[in-house]
């Protein structure tokens, strides 16, 4: 089924949490997909990977926020959230967007703990949010590589 947004033909939009590696790799499919997605926003505390975000994606200066706090505390700007932050700061960042409504993007580990996991299971259900949690090395052929050596026996159990 396809969402409304490809009968309309405008690109889904998104805003960057934690621009760091893993969240601008995901964000690149704007670049190469323009007519499918838009990077219409940043949040995050390090004024040299907003700068250069912004310069990447032509973003204005009302677009940058310091944090998911500072981005949470304005209306919906965009379809989606793309949450590339540090492990221990999956939640605490994401629980504020949920409650804004937004959609999101979430980096594995979604939870460092069950309190958190639970939290966030909890948010996504009274907000009524997708999240979709990125596995992206799941596949890849290195890791296949390893799993098929373990259960081979050649390593591990």
């Amino acid at each position: 089924m396809q969402s409304a947004h490809a009968f309309m033909n405008t690109p889904l939009t998104a805003i960057i949490v934690g621009a760091g590696h893993r969240a601008l790799t995901y964000a690149l499919y704007a670049h190469e997909h323009p007519d499918e997605l838009k990077i219409v926003g940043v949040a995050d505390p390090t004024l040299f990977r907003r700068e250069s975000v912004a310069r990447e994606y032509k973003l204005t200066p009302e677009q940058l926020y310091n944090d998911a706090n500072e981005l949470a505390a304005h209306p919906k700007r965009a379809d989606f959230i793309i949450n590339g932050t540090m492990d221990q700061d999956h939640v605490p960042t994401a629980l504020p967007l949920l409650a804004r409504g937004y959609d999101m993007l979430l980096e594995k580990p979604f939870a460092t703990s069950e309190d958190d996991l639970w939290e966030l299971v909890a948010t996504v259900r009274q907000h009524q949010c997708k999240v979709a949690i990125c596995h992206v090395l799941r596949h890849a052929p290195f890791y296949a590589a390893i799993r098929q050596h373990v259960a081979d026996g050649a390593i591990g159990h």
